[in-house]
């Protein structure tokens, strides 16, 4: 099952973001066909999941959770 983590970039959820950590990250998506394919198929899965019209807002409280270090 896909995470918010690695659908978003771990690099930038598990470090602060800054602008540098922001600009790698890019750059590992641009940069890394095999990151970037994996990256879409699991926002692609992500989507399905949260497909409904109250995605937004479980996907909001599951980012919170995230950020608390709570278990999903």
């Amino acid at each position: 099952m896909p995470t918010i983590g690695t659908a978003l970039g771990s690099n930038v959820l598990k470090a602060m973001p800054t602008a540098e950590n922001i600009a790698g990250e890019i750059n590992h998506i641009l940069d890394d066909p095999e990151y970037r394919g994996m990256m879409r198929q699991d926002l692609a899965n992500v989507r399905e999941i949260l497909g409904h019209r109250e995605g937004s807002v479980e996907l909001a409280q599951l980012a919170a959770r995230i950020l608390k270090g709570q278990s999903l």
